[in-house]
C-alpha cells in the first residue's frame, strides 16, 4: 500500500476493517458453495447482467485474468448454455450475451446469497439492521458497483474530463468480483 495513503489513514482502523470485509465475502462463498457456478462464472453473469453484451477482452480486463483464463471460462459457461457467443455483422467482433438460462442461474445465485445475509441479519437487534443501510452508501463509495461502465475520459458537464470522488473508481475495472449485485 501506499505509504502516503495509510500514514493519512488510521492504522488500526484498516486493520479492523479489512478482515470483516474479507470475512463477509468468505462467508457468503462458503455458505452458498453448493451452487452450480464458479466465483469467476458469477462475475461474468452480474457484468453481463448489469450490462449490454461485452467483449471477451472486456470481461477479461474486467476481472482482471488473462484473455486466454477468460475464454475458457466463456467456453465452459458456452457449454453449460448460460451465454452466447454473438458475432458482429461485417465485422470479426463477437460480444459474449447472457442467455434465459445464465440470467437463471445469476437470479438463483444472488437469491441464495440473499438467504444467507439474511439468516445473519436477523441475528441483530432492529436498530442494528437499521444501521446496515447507512453502511451501504459508504460501501458503494469505496467500491464502485459498476465500475466497467465508468469511463475516466469522458467529459463533464463543463466539457473537461470527469472527475471522480475516490480515485479508486478509476481501477476499479481491475476487482469488480465482490461489488456486483448478482454475485
Amino acid at each position: 500500500m501506499n505509504p502516503d495513503v495509510t500514514s493519512k489513514t488510521d492504522e488500526s482502523l484498516l486493520n479492523r476493517l479489512r478482515p470483516r470485509l474479507l470475512r463477509i465475502s468468505q462467508a457468503i462463498r462458503r455458505e452458498t458453495k453448493t451452487l452450480p457456478i464458479t466465483q469467476a462464472q458469477s462475475a461474468v453473469l452480474s457484468a453481463l447482467m448489469m450490462g449490454k453484451p461485452m467483449r471477451l477482452t472486456d470481461l477479461a480486463k474486467a476481472e482482471a485474468v488473462s484473455l486466454p483464463t477468460m475464454n475458457q471460462v466463456i467456453n465452459r459457461m458456452t457449454l453449460s448454455g448460460w451465454v452466447c457467443k454473438v458475432p458482429q455483422a461485417n465485422s470479426s467482433l463477437v460480444l459474449i450475451e447472457i442467455t434465459p438460462e445464465g440470467r437463471e442461474v445469476a437470479v438463483q445465485t444472488a437469491r441464495m446469497r440473499n438467504q444467507t445475509l439474511a439468516r445473519r441479519i436477523q441475528c441483530l437487534s432492529p436498530q442494528e439492521s437499521a444501521q446496515l443501510a447507512g453502511f451501504i452508501e459508504v460501501i458503494d463509495k469505496m467500491f464502485p458497483r459498476e465500475p466497467w461502465l465508468f469511463d475516466p475520459a469522458a467529459s463533464d458537464e463543463s466539457g473537461g474530463r470527469a472527475r471522480t470522488r475516490c480515485r479508486f473508481q478509476k481501477t476499479a475495472a481491475l476487482n469488480v468480483r465482490s461489488r456486483l449485485h448478482y454475485s
